[in-house]
């Protein structure tokens, strides 16, 4: 019974993942299809990638009954993986490196701010995309490896997988995969947002708008404010 209930469970979250799953892939489609294309190809790569090297482990018997390598290739195959779907650890070297970079230029901003001077003085928002980006293709990808890799380890109850069951599996990578498409929709489709919300919102802009004002409220806005040193007149010699 228990088991039933299970599947049930798991069976409605994978639909309804996939429903706005279909929902958020439609928009990024709409506004920037080049961005889902590449996504979806390295998405399927990864996949099928991770299907053969299965089909392969499984023939060649690189891995025993418990999940294990038992062969120089298997090992070579699980340092692979464990390359590509060490998400925790990327997740704290993206934060670290947002800290260190724009960490200083934020901190400042509001510093300064308080005098009326603040200026960014690296490019957090690139920075910021890029970052975001780089660790939502690394989370598509792992949900991509983890699809077929913890279904079949779920499947054959390899050792560390007793308590996964395949329902979860694909739960858990769709889940990851809708985590990962709304990271790239929302900053390939910032412009697109950022106006909606305008429309939609005008009285939250008009405050940060408001705040940032005020934080550079003595600051220069254009260069015919900055105050210019009047260029030496020329000496007339005095007439003969």
């Amino acid at each position: 019974m228990l088991h039933i209930i299970h599947i049930i469970q798991y069976s409605v979250w994978s639909v309804g993942v996939l429903i706005l799953l279909g929902l958020v892939m439609r928009l990024l489609a709409k506004h920037h299809p080049e961005h889902l294309r590449t996504s979806v190809y390295f998405y399927c790569m990864a996949f099928c990638w991770t299907v053969l090297a299965i089909i392969a482990s499984v023939r060649l018997e690189w891995f025993s009954d418990e999940g294990y390598p038992i062969t120089l290739y298997g090992q070579y195959l699980v340092t692979i993986l464990n390359f590509f779907i060490a998400i925790d650890e990327e997740a704290v070297e993206m934060v670290a490196i947002f800290c260190v970079v724009c960490g200083p230029s934020l901190l400042s901003y509001v510093i300064c701010g308080l005098f009326g001077v603040a200026q960014q003085s690296a490019p957090v928002g690139w920075i910021t995309r890029f970052l975001a980006l780089f660790y939502a293709k690394s989370v598509l990808t792992f949900s991509a490896i983890g699809l077929p890799l913890l279904s079949y380890g779920a499947f054959t109850r390899w050792d560390g997988a007793q308590t996964i069951n395949v329902g979860f599996a694909i739960s858990m990578s769709l889940s990851l995969s809708l985590f990962s498409i709304v990271i790239i929709t929302v900053i390939s489709c910032r412009a697109e947002l950022a106006e909606h919300s305008r429309r939609t919102n005008s009285d939250f802009h008009e405050a940060i708008a408001s705040v940032h004002r005020w934080l550079i409220r003595k600051v220069p806005q254009s260069e015919s404010e900055v105050p210019r040193i009047a260029p030496p007149r020329p000496v007339v010699p005095p007439a003969a």
